[in-house]
């Protein structure tokens, strides 16, 4: 390698370090939680205090979550495969944990609108 390519590979992840970066910065904290079972809404929840609650989806399978200080937790979970319970917490809007054996969806949304929209012509 020469000189030009370290530099080459610095620039290149220095500017994948700031991408990231900035898109966390970006992304706004979500207020509700929208619990949706095969596609439909069953439940709402505010993410300003803490809660739990338990849904059943396909098969009976049953998924217990957890709010704590804004985030959102699956905690038990008697799905066959439980990838869901290893989802890591999720507090941004637009995040999502999904079961899919059961067809349980647990996604955050924000009230607030975001501060700008893409354009398309």
């Amino acid at each position: 390698m020469k000189r030009n390519d370290v530099v080459l590979i610095i620039v290149l992840a220095a500017a994948a370090v700031g991408i990231l970066i900035g898109n966390r910065l970006e992304t706004q904290s979500g207020d509700t939680l929208i619990v949706r079972v095969h596609g439909a809404v069953a439940q709402t929840y505010s993410l300003r205090q803490n809660d739990s609650g338990t849904i059943t989806g396909a098969g009976g399978i049953q998924l217990s979550f957890s709010i704590e200080q804004g985030h959102v937790s699956v905690i038990e979970a008697n799905c066959p495969d439980k990838l869901c319970m290893s989802h890591r917490p999720i507090s941004k809007n637009g995040e999502s944990i999904i079961c899919l054996p059961a067809g349980v969806i647990l996604e955050i949304q924000s009230s607030e609108e975001a501060q700008y929209d893409a354009i398309v012509r």
